[in-house]
């Protein structure tokens, strides 16, 4: 049986944010943030979208600021396959030239 389309609309949207303490020598306190919003195509297709920085952790750093997509091909209801792509959008050379990721997913439901 293959997929279908799904005719409602199925967003999930989720984020965080967080703030490093940090005493050492030459460090900077920074805070990171980030939001993903993520469409559910079929029922086993999901894709969506994240932008994310943070501020400088040394006097020397740049501030980051990217932007990845991906998403997650369900096999079935325990495995999955998670991927993503993207690159920074401000300091790129110093930053994140290009970075991705690919993972298996498991669940025992």
């Amino acid at each position: 049986m293959g997929s279908q389309l799904r005719s409602d609309l199925d967003w999930t949207v989720f984020g965080g944010a967080g703030y490093w303490l940090d005493s050492g020598a030459d460090a900077l306190n920074a805070g990171a943030g980030g939001v993903t919003v993520l469409y559910q195509f079929s029922d086993r297709l999901q894709l969506g979208g994240e932008p994310y920085g943070s501020t400088p952790h040394r006097a020397v750093d740049p501030a980051t600021l990217g932007f990845n997509l991906g998403g997650v091909w369900q096999f079935n209801a325990q495995l999955g396959l998670l991927f993503s792509a993207g690159r920074g959008l401000r300091n790129v050379a110093e930053t994140n030239q290009l970075s991705a990721y690919l993972g298996l997913r498991t669940s025992w439901r």
